[in-house]
């Protein structure tokens, strides 16, 4: 069964270490992530972005047991069990499917798996710009259409243009 976690900032691995304590077996953990170049000073640094922000997913045949879920809830670095996991079970393992099917060899999830979405409104998270909001217009090819504070842009489909959801 798969359950989504939130995780407190900067303790995901203390809660991985945590997780692994307390179910040995059987236990699948998937955080789809995106690796996207930043400015740091004057130099580009590659960074490792987690495209859940602070959550990840998690399959165990023992979360079927609500007791042992309970049991889980003063885990070390756990934020909460997104408890309405249980009842959206189709639709996460759907999610994880195709996140993995945008992956590359070192796991990473390529910007097609954006760009493949139409969004109506979105975020840049990456590249030159970088926190600015857009309306998405069109897609053709490997061209999408946007508009940014009045501006209609058409940008490369292939580049690393990685973008969320508004």
């Amino acid at each position: 069964m798969w359950y989504v976690i939130k995780y407190n900032k900067n303790q995901k691995n203390i809660l991985l270490n945590s997780l692994k304590e307390k179910i040995k077996t059987d236990l699948k953990i998937y955080i789809p992530k995106i690796k996207i170049l930043k400015h740091v000073g004057k130099k580009l640094k590659k960074i490792e972005k987690n495209i859940l922000e602070n959550y990840l997913i998690c399959n165990s045949k023992e979360f079927e047991d609500s007791k042992f879920i309970s049991s889980l809830k003063y885990l070390k670095g756990l934020g909460y069990f997104l408890l309405d996991s249980k009842y959206n079970q189709k639709e996460i393992d759907n999610f994880v499917k195709n996140c993995e099917s945008y992956e590359d060899e070192k796991g990473y999830i390529s910007p097609t798996f954006f760009n493949e979405k139409h969004f109506k409104n979105g975020k840049f998270i990456s590249g030159i710009l970088l926190n600015r909001a857009f309306k998405f217009i069109s897609l053709n090819g490997s061209k999408m259409r946007i508009l940014i504070d009045g501006i209609n842009l058409t940008i490369n489909n292939k580049r690393s243009n990685y973008f969320s959801q508004l």
